[in-house]
């Protein structure tokens, strides 16, 4: 098996090819009549081009039985960061929170189900990380009633929700 290897470079534009003699050169004569029209393409007609005015790394060079380059992998465009219009799990739930729901302690479960009636769909895990992240600032309070946090707001409540929980 021999290895053939091809490597083209007009003005940065590099293409390499490596492989068995009949890849390369099936590549080859594939690629050679797309690269002759773009080197035409620089505002003098194909006939009328000098004789030996291409720069020699401008063409196609094929070496035999060589290691293969490393070729710098050209950087990945940034997902952009898919958002829901319009409020936050955590604003959505704050204004709950404001809007009196929060008087009584409620589970996830509870919260989700309410958001969800107000035509907001979210996870359990989405809602769990938004009032997880709420009780650590103080914006609402938790409390472990049965092994499973409940979410108030409020005092008053924390008594409520201790008097559930020693019961």
């Amino acid at each position: 098996m021999t290895s053939t290897k091809v490597h083209i470079n007009t003005k940065a534009l590099t293409i390499e090819i490596e492989g068995e003699d009949d890849f390369v050169r099936t590549y080859l004569d594939r690629l050679l009549p797309i690269i002759e029209r773009i080197g035409s393409d620089d505002g003098q007609p194909e006939g009328e081009r000098p004789a030996g005015d291409a720069d020699p790394d401008d063409r196609p060079s094929v070496t035999g039985k060589s290691r293969p380059e490393k070729v710098p992998a050209e950087p990945r465009q940034p997902r952009k960061a898919s958002r829901r219009a319009g409020p936050s799990c955590r604003q959505r739930i704050k204004a709950l929170r404001d809007e009196g729901f929060f008087n009584e302690p409620h589970g996830i479960a509870e919260i989700v189900e309410k958001l969800r009636q107000d035509g907001h769909v979210y996870s359990l895990n989405q809602v769990g990380a938004a009032l997880s992240t709420m009780s650590g600032s103080n914006e609402i309070r938790r409390a472990s009633v049965d092994g499973r946090y409940r979410y108030f707001f409020g005092d008053a409540k924390v008594d409520a929700a201790d008097e559930a929980k020693a019961s």
